[in-house]
């Protein structure tokens, strides 16, 4: 009996026991359905609490974001931008499709279908970061498209769940109050994808130089991968990262059915392909000093505020094609300067040249080296060094290749090269100048066995390249070209790198402009009487300073005096006694009244006789535009960076020329008259036949006298050098009929450049290759001759009419005002200086202008 009673108490005890597991099975599976639906209903109220305390976001409707204003050449290639934060706006029907695919891909799959929080995402995230958070590793998001534009527009970067609830709301309204398309247009302009770049256009010009409509499908998987961590991918410090993170992007693409199988592995086998940060794209000029003189000028026109944040797009005067031949004449100018001074040594030495190519590596490349390299000399000997290059290649440099590179002169050896005792010396051994460890700067010499295409297969260490030995020049310098009718800066350089220093040597540097400044001297003596066949006398003279003061005794440059000699040739040959004969003979303040009305020296300026011969500091920009004043007949013309500013609407808000022109639009023009053309308001600040007597003079310069080394057969050019006491500074400044281009050289601390240093041996060759490149293809048209101008032909020595043989071979046509005289016949020859030469008083018989 007792043992049924205990099976029966064991049976209803194990009954009771597995209604106790059915019931606690199924209150855990209430619980486990009910636990979502109990964390959604919660989420709901707080996101409702939420709801009522944030702000209405209606402005997103007719939201405008701050947007950098880009500035673009003449022939529309973007030379820069100004923005608080890099950025350029772009309509969604501007995105190219697999733009908006990637960023899908890599951010929100589920784009098209949530409300503006995927609840799923946020599950699953919300499992996998409990895992991650018990194994210490970093956290997943689960922000939408949505949530991330909400947040970068109205919210805060902070890491709170306060911050990520009332991002969920925001996102959700943004839902209801704007399309999909428009919510994807504001992330693809507002996100931030590294290097300063704000949005995807920007961040394909950063990144690839390119527009965003150029990217190709891998270009774009590699920027939808940097939103998750743009410091962590950035693909210039990480490319092994990015690398991996972009062929990630593209495998999502592939899974998600946005490209096939086979396009994913095509695009994963590429390179990043992204460019270096200071590279440009192609055809984009190097022009940054121009882009910030601009930027100054444009904060005078449309404010600092507008400039930065509303988009403008900038049409400046610069061709990019004569900005680029400016550059590179400037460089090679004051690299081929710096050559001649001679080899400073190497960059550093390495201790031994055991694991060379690690230690290349770690050595961080100087700063404004272009398309040189870094290299390690492995071996040397007295005809060749063998180096090695960063990426393990072998290369040589031949002694050919280096003969510059001698030891710098000493002052007693450079002025006896200036004497012509000897020439200037060459290295003769290439283990002279390199040692074995050494670190230098070598450039691919380009010729026809270095050409890519012939070494394919080529093992670069058993058949090493050609290089040739180049170091950064300590020497600095400017170039600035103006379009001489109406101030358009067409090309300006400030220096030799941008990335060495931003200082502007164009515009900001003040320097003694030396022999440059004398032809307003000549300008105010041809005003005052003189003619260019007026007989001065080129002659010792000592002139007083004041008391307790030394007396002066200035010099010609080549230290001996020529004695009577016509005004013409004393420009072409840049006396200085004659200079300064003029200028005390007519006095200080004409010449100083026509410094002061071509700007290139200020109202206040001591009027001192030193001045006459360039010791008064002036810009290059200043004596440039003086100089497109001769070129242009003697009308005012001021420096113009910019000519059109237009809003973001397409309003033009700025135009350089005011002028208007009904006649010019919708006119019944009939194609066999003269064109309308708009008023010249321009001021004349010299008159035309004055004007073109100064062009005529400095032709002279270029073709006989100190500027001859400029000359270029199928181009009109005037010009003058320019060289200041102790060959501090050397200049040219010159023109065209169209264009005038001045060109400076010096050191930034003031410093002698050595004896063989001047204008026409520095400064000219500079000048010269700018003109070649620019314009001897095409050749320019002649100077223009304006009304109240005689040519006559006269024997350039004696200044008299052209009457033998001996004449013609010394004949020119000389520019003779009408003016003058009545009798123009009595305007040619010697007994001309003393018509209209205001020289009442003096001797006439001597036939001289002389001061004793």
């Amino acid at each position: 009996m007792s043992d049924h009673l205990n099976q029966l108490v064991l049976s209803v005890s194990r009954w009771v026991r597995r209604r106790n597991k059915q019931r606690m099975l199924m209150v855990s599976v209430y619980a486990l359905l009910g636990l979502p639906v109990l964390a959604m209903l919660s989420l709901a109220v707080i996101l409702s609490v939420y709801h009522f305390q944030l702000p209405a976001i209606d402005d997103i409707q007719t939201y405008q974001p701050k947007t950098a204003s880009r500035i673009y050449s003449t022939d529309g290639i973007l030379i820069g931008e100004y923005a608080e934060h890099k950025r350029v706006h772009t309509p969604y029907d501007q995105i190219p499709p697999h733009v908006i695919d990637a960023f899908i891909a890599a951010e929100d799959k589920n784009f098209w279908h949530h409300g503006g929080i995927d609840l799923t995402r946020i599950v699953i995230a919300t499992i996998t970061n409990v895992r991650r958070m018990l194994m210490g590793q970093r956290l997943q998001g689960a922000s939408t498209i949505t949530q991330q534009v909400a947040r970068n527009l109205y919210l805060s970067r902070e890491v709170s769940m306060d911050r990520k609830l009332k991002e969920m709301v925001l996102a959700m309204r943004l839902e209801g109050l704007i399309s999909k398309e428009r919510i994807m247009e504001i992330y693809l302009s507002e996100i931030y994808l590294g290097g300063r770049s704000y949005g995807v256009a920007h961040a394909a010009h950063n990144y690839f130089g390119k527009r965003m409509d150029d990217l190709d499908i891998h270009e774009s998987a590699l920027l939808a991968g940097l939103p998750k961590a743009p410091s962590y991918y950035n693909p210039r410090r990480y490319p092994t990262r990015a690398l991996q993170r972009r062929n990630t992007i593209l495998a999502r693409m592939a899974h998600d059915g946005l490209i096939n199988d086979a396009t994913m592995r095509a695009y994963q086998s590429l390179p990043l392909g992204v460019r270096d940060s200071n590279e440009r794209a192609e055809g984009e000029p190097d022009s940054n000093y121009f882009v910030e003189e601009a930027r100054l000028q444009l904060i005078d026109i449309v404010g600092e505020e507008p400039l930065y944040t509303e988009g403008l797009t900038i049409y400046a005067t610069l061709d990019s094609r004569l900005q680029d031949i400016a550059e590179r004449a400037l460089r090679d100018g004051l690299t081929s300067f710096d050559r001649r001074q001679g080899w400073r040594g190497a960059l550093m030495r390495l201790p031994s040249v055991d694991q060379w190519q690690t230690q290349l590596h770690q050595i961080k490349k100087p700063r404004s080296i272009y398309n040189w390299q870094l290299a390690v000399v492995l071996q040397t000997n007295d005809q060749e060094a063998r180096i090695g290059l960063s990426d393990g290649c072998h290369g040589g440099i031949s002694l050919d290749d280096m003969l510059w590179a001698r030891r710098p002169l000493t002052a007693e050896e450079e002025q006896m090269v200036a004497d012509k005792k000897y020439d200037l010396p060459l290295l003769k051994k290439v283990s002279t100048a390199l040692s074995v460890g050494d670190v230098i700067l070598v450039e691919k010499v380009k010729d026809e066995e270095s050409d890519a295409s012939l070494r394919q297969g080529v093992d670069c260490r058993e058949y090493p390249e050609r290089y040739a030995l180049r170091q950064i020049p300590e020497i600095e310098g400017a170039i600035v070209a103006m379009n001489v009718h109406n101030g358009r800066i067409v090309a300006m350089s400030g220096g030799y790198s941008w990335d060495r220093s931003l200082f502007n040597r164009a515009t900001q540097a003040l320097r003694q402009p030396g022999s440059s400044f004398k032809p307003f001297v000549y300008l105010a003596a041809l005003d005052n009487g003189f003619t260019p066949t007026t007989e001065v006398i080129d002659a010792p003279l000592v002139l007083e300073q004041g008391e307790d003061e030394d007396f002066w005794r200035p010099e010609n440059y080549s230290e001996k005096f020529y004695g009577p000699t016509l005004l013409r040739r004393g420009l072409e040959r840049s006396r200085n006694l004659i200079t300064i004969r003029l200028a005390h003979s007519i006095g200080m303040t004409p010449i100083m009244n026509y410094a002061n009305l071509l700007g290139v020296l200020p109202e206040n300026a001591k009027a001192e006789l030193s001045v006459a011969i360039g010791s008064r500091e002036t810009t290059l920009l200043q004596l440039t535009t003086a100089y497109a004043m001769f070129a242009n007949g003697g009308l005012r013309v001021k420096p113009a960076f910019i000519e059109r500013i237009q809003k973001k609407n397409g309003d033009t808000i700025y135009r350089r020329d005011e002028r208007d022109c009904e006649a010019c639009v919708g006119g019944d023009y009939d194609g066999m008259s003269l064109p309308p053309f708009p008023q010249d308001e321009r001021a004349r600040v010299i008159e035309a036949p004055l004007a073109y007597q100064m062009v005529s003079m400095l032709e002279g310069v270029v073709e006989r006298g100190t500027g001859r080394r400029a000359r270029i057969e199928s181009v009109s050019l005037a010009g003058k050098t320019g060289t200041t006491n102790d060959h501090k500074d050397v200049w040219f400044i010159g023109f065209t009929p169209d264009v005038a281009l001045g060109v400076f050289v010096g050191y930034d601390q003031p410093r002698s450049m050595g004896v063989l240093a001047n204008g026409a041996t520095v400064s000219s060759p500079i000048f010269k290759q700018f003109m070649w490149e620019a314009f001897s293809e095409e050749g320019t048209s002649l100077f223009r001759v304006p009304e109240g101008i005689h040519l006559v032909r006269i024997n350039r020595i004696t200044g008299m009419p052209v009457r033998s043989e001996t004449d013609e071979k010394y004949a020119i046509f000389e520019a003779l005002r009408t003016t003058d005289t009545e009798d123009l016949a009595a305007t040619v020859g010697r007994d001309a200086a003393y018509g209209r030469d205001r020289l009442l008083g003096r001797d006439k018989t001597k036939k001289l202008l002389g001061l004793y």
